[in-house]
């Protein structure tokens, strides 16, 4: 069935689904990725299609991109600055991040961009109008590998419309010269960017590692135990994720200085489980990990 634009009031984002995707590495295997650059083309298309917009970003994901921000999986991270000063994206510190924007979205009859299916939510909050949130939930979006952003199933707002590529060309040249302005702008600003907030206190580590988690578990696939400390590794000691496989790459004591920083001891299936903000499940031996 075809959404009514007259039926919503604005278009809700869901920032960490959005800006989280993948890489290769030096071996060709996939490692996550941060890049602003998608969340930043997002609300673009959806304020061309004539819509009010607002993002919501996990505190997490921002301090695990801010703190990494020369790494090769990290995109422009001066853009959530542009984005949070412009009052298009919301830093969420709640425990239950994705709840706090789908109760906002409901409250203000909001489309929803996410990919996530709200498995644990249904299972954490079962009398919210789940039938209503879905019907709301706009999954089959698409970002291609220069991050143009496309959905082909948001319905034009009025007074919006859809570019042709040629006039998008135009306004991405016009854009590139808007962002230079911007970021003089910021950098003469007294406040830092969030570039030189590299900092973490224990509390900042801890929201870092649990969106490590559920960045890679919240899909309910298993893991390899590798790929989550590896990816730990990379988000707190600010390691290239892409070398990780790379013999002397890293340094030789990564494993200690990370287990150091966490303030964990023993073995790893013990201290993983006591870093993820929710209960898991060993597989293989112990090998794969996943949600329970």
């Amino acid at each position: 069935m075809a959404i009514e634009s007259s039926d919503y009031e604005m278009v809700v984002i869901d920032a960490a689904n959005v800006v989280h995707t993948e890489i290769s590495d030096d071996n060709g295997d996939p490692i996550k990725a941060i890049f602003p650059e998608r969340l930043s083309e997002t609300i673009e298309y959806c304020i061309e299609c004539g819509w009010r917009v607002k993002a919501f970003l996990k505190h997490g994901t921002f301090l695990w991109a801010v703190s990494n921000s020369e790494l090769p999986n990290v995109g422009d991270v001066k853009i959530f600055d542009r984005l949070i000063k412009s009052d298009f994206l919301e830093l969420v510190s709640l425990k239950k991040e994705d709840m706090h924007w789908i109760d906002y979205a409901v409250r203000n009859s909001a489309l929803i961009i996410t990919r996530d299916r709200y498995k644990l939510e249904k299972e954490d909050y079962p009398d919210f109008d789940w039938k209503l949130i879905e019907s709301s939930t706009l999954r089959d979006y698409n970002i291609t590998a220069d991050n143009q952003f496309i959905l082909p199933s948001l319905p034009i707002k009025e007074g919006g419309s859809r570019i042709t590529i040629r006039s998008m060309k135009s306004r991405i040249s016009d854009l590139e010269e808007r962002v230079e302005m911007l970021e003089s702008m910021i950098e003469n600003t007294v406040s830092p960017s969030p570039e030189e907030v590299v900092s973490l206190s224990e509390d900042d580590l801890k929201t870092v590692a649990n969106e490590v988690f559920d960045s890679l578990l919240r899909s309910g696939e298993e893991i390899h135990m590798t790929i989550v400390l590896h990816t730990l590794a990379s988000a707190v000691l600010g390691l290239d994720l892409k070398n990780a496989c790379t013999q002397g790459a890293w340094p030789e004591d990564w494993k200690k200085d990370l287990m150091e920083i966490l303030g964990v001891k023993g073995k790893m299936n013990k201290w993983i489980q006591e870093l993820s903000p929710r209960d898991l499940e060993f597989n293989g031996n112990k090998a794969f990990v996943s949600y329970s």
